[in-house]
């Protein structure tokens, strides 16, 4: 018996008497931006949200391998759980953080002749990344920039100061006296 990957509790497998494993796997990430202006009035993207890598995985379910409705609520159950794991492919980890399941579909149904019983199906799977400690992946340029705008903010807060009795404001702002 040959492991070719795995996911949690789950063993994709090749043997002579079981056939049980992916056959297609498609990895996606991507980057969304807003559309700003700079000082001159020309709009330029800016990133906005690194999002994770997003994962989707066929399985075909033959009756001969497994029971296909057992199969199916089996990775519903996980996907319920929502316990991130691994997922391994040849022995690779296809993504830097954990995954978790966020979608599972059933299509391509057959029948069995004569008999109320699914003979084969195609069990689609998609996971996504959960992050460290479960919270959504972000890269480290975009956590300097966040260090950057609140240490930027920080220093903005601080031009204000209360002398004597009157509030001090920014440059070219008029001194307002409370009293009236």
């Amino acid at each position: 018996m040959a492991l070719v990957g795995s996911y949690g509790p789950k063993r994709f497998v090749v043997s002579k008497k079981k056939i049980y494993t992916v056959s297609d796997v498609n990895i996606s990430s991507s980057i969304e931006f807003e559309d700003k202006e700079n000082g001159k009035g020309i709009p330029i993207k800016r990133k906005k949200k690194e999002n994770g890598e997003e994962i989707t995985v066929n399985i075909m379910l033959l009756s001969q391998c497994c029971n296909v409705m057992d199969e199916f609520y089996s990775w519903k159950s996980l996907k319920s759980k929502a316990t991130p794991y691994y997922f391994l492919l040849g022995n690779r980890k296809l993504s830097t953080y954990k995954l978790v399941i966020s979608n599972v579909s059933l299509s391509d149904i057959k029948m069995a002749a004569r008999k109320e019983v699914i003979s084969a199906a195609t069990l689609a799977l998609t996971f996504v990344e959960s992050g460290s400690k479960g919270k959504p992946a972000a890269s480290k340029t975009a956590k300097a920039e966040n260090k950057k705008l609140a240490a930027k903010a920080t220093r903005n807060c601080k031009t204000t100061k209360k002398k004597s009795g009157k509030f001090v404001g920014m440059k070219n702002s008029k001194i307002v006296d409370p009293k009236g």
